[in-house]
């Protein structure tokens, strides 16, 4: 009788035991390897839940032959398609694009606190702007040719942003400046052209830029402040002055992957006494680059990026 009881108990102590595995398992708060520390693996791995206010579905392509147009078109799960051209955004015009209102706004009739000269989107979901090979500038050196903001799971490609003339303002205004946002795909896109910076990314996710090209901004390159899961594709940092670095890579929440990335010909314009004069300034423990080359950039000093953060570059010396 004895042993019977032992053998019972043995089995019912089995089964605690790995129902209680199970639920170690399942257990959503389990501490996981960051893929991070990994440098042959990816820099992130996270997992984004979509915007269920809007059902997301497959967007309808419209075509249109002004900035005006694509103001009055924008929805949501739709790809504006622009015909090939140039446009300028007048400094006295915002064009306003939200899920509440959709109207071009002239701030000579209407006392409004936006910036004129810049496209303005803001809480839009799948809105894609395809340009078609277009060129989009600002008059307004102070304004962001496109500012997108709240927005999710959008494209924009065949699109060249900047401003029509080089500005002297110390205000750093990049060609475009992404807020607050998630899954949004830049393809072949051209960026800086006369800006003071070539983009712009602060608290957003699942940024990429693939086949782009960032060059003849006068400030700097590209700021990006708490980004997650950044990355740029084949793409081409050029003929570009800096006064602060090239790269400023802000926050300890960033983590951005750059492959496949020539940087070249860029120089430096800032002060250097008593300052060492990096071409990338920042915290880097979740930044990687693979596959990426640097050469022909003048005026630094130094990369600024531990070697075991770079994966099959090729770094010029300093």
């Amino acid at each position: 009788m004895n042993f019977k009881f032992y053998i019972l108990f043995a089995a019912l102590f089995i089964i605690i035991s790995c129902e209680s595995e199970i639920k170690s398992d399942d257990n959503p708060t389990k501490k996981e390897t960051s893929s991070a520390q990994n440098i042959s693996g990816p820099v992130f791995n996270m997992v984004e839940k979509s915007n269920s206010s809007v059902s997301v579905t497959n967007a309808d392509t419209i075509d249109i032959n002004s900035i005006a147009d694509l103001v009055s078109k924008a929805n949501h799960n739709t790809a504006l398609r622009l015909k090939k051209g140039k446009y300028e955004l007048h400094e006295n015009l915002v064009y306003y694009i939200s899920n509440e209102k959709k109207e071009v706004i002239n701030k000579n009739e209407t006392e409004n606190r936006s910036v004129g000269g810049q496209v303005y989107i803001s809480g839009m979901t799948n809105l894609s702007i395809i340009g078609n090979g277009s060129e989009i500038f600002s008059k307004n050196p102070k304004a962001v040719p496109l500012y997108i903001l709240n927005a999710s799971q959008s494209e924009v490609r065949d699109l060249s942003l900047g401003h029509k003339i080089s500005s002297k303002l110390r205000s750093v205004v990049p060609s475009l400046y992404v807020s607050k946002s998630n899954k949004i795909n830049f393809s072949n896109c051209k960026l800086g052209n006369n800006s003071k910076s070539g983009l712009k990314i602060q608290n957003s996710k699942f940024i990429t830029f693939t086949d782009c090209n960032i060059s003849k901004a006068h400030s700097q390159v590209m700021e990006v402040i708490q980004g997650k899961s950044i990355q740029f594709v084949n793409s081409t940092i050029q003929n570009n002055e800096c006064d602060r670095g090239c790269f400023n890579l802000l926050g300890i929440e960033n983590s951005i992957e750059f492959k496949n990335l020539d940087v070249r010909d860029n120089r430096s314009v800032g002060e250097t006494t008593n300052k060492v004069n990096r071409l990338i300034n920042g915290l880097s423990e979740n930044i990687r680059f693979r596959n990426c080359k640097f050469y022909g950039n003048n005026n630094f000093d130094q990369l600024g990026i531990d070697d075991s953060k770079l994966t099959d570059c090729k770094v010029q010396k300093f």
